[in-house]
């Protein structure tokens, strides 16, 4: 796997893995790895969205996810990258519940919100960012991007 740059996997924990994976599937999503059981930390699937970006989701077992966010060192923003906005929209809405609030000229953007909750971002892969296949990013909070 030579040509798959380096990645981290974004995860949305859900109720149920099982039915997740079942709706995105009915939506146009690809599961990559039917939900499986990782010990008794949880219950996972990997989909790949009808755009093609790869993302993960987590029933919580003993392992709830991350408990802290937006603090320096921690995750802070998920953001996907994609050819169609129009149809990530479409499915990550229907999927999930999110609604997208989408902004801003001369490019556009859209930030998923869980009910008043801020949860990513998303954007067109553009012209300019190279050859670049859609995908799902993580972005750290730091206190200070210029420290070396």
């Amino acid at each position: 796997m030579k040509d798959v740059p380096t990645h981290w996997a974004s995860y949305v924990n859900v109720a149920s893995a099982d039915e997740i994976a079942a709706k995105a599937k009915s939506l146009g999503g690809t599961v990559m790895k039917e939900p499986f059981d990782v010990f008794d930390a949880g219950r996972m699937a990997v989909i790949i969205d009808p755009t093609g970006a790869a993302f993960c989701i987590w029933q919580a077992g003993k392992h709830t996810g991350y408990g802290v966010k937006g603090q320096p060192n921690t995750v802070s923003w998920n953001e996907l990258l994609t050819t169609d906005t129009a149809r990530a929209i479409d499915f990550y809405s229907k999927l999930f519940g999110w609604a997208a609030n989408t902004h801003g000229a001369p490019m556009e953007y859209t930030e998923w919100m869980n009910g008043d909750e801020h949860v990513g971002g998303m954007m067109q892969i553009q012209p300019h960012m190279g050859p670049m296949p859609p995908n799902w990013g993580i972005y750290f909070a730091v206190d200070d991007c210029d420290a070396k």
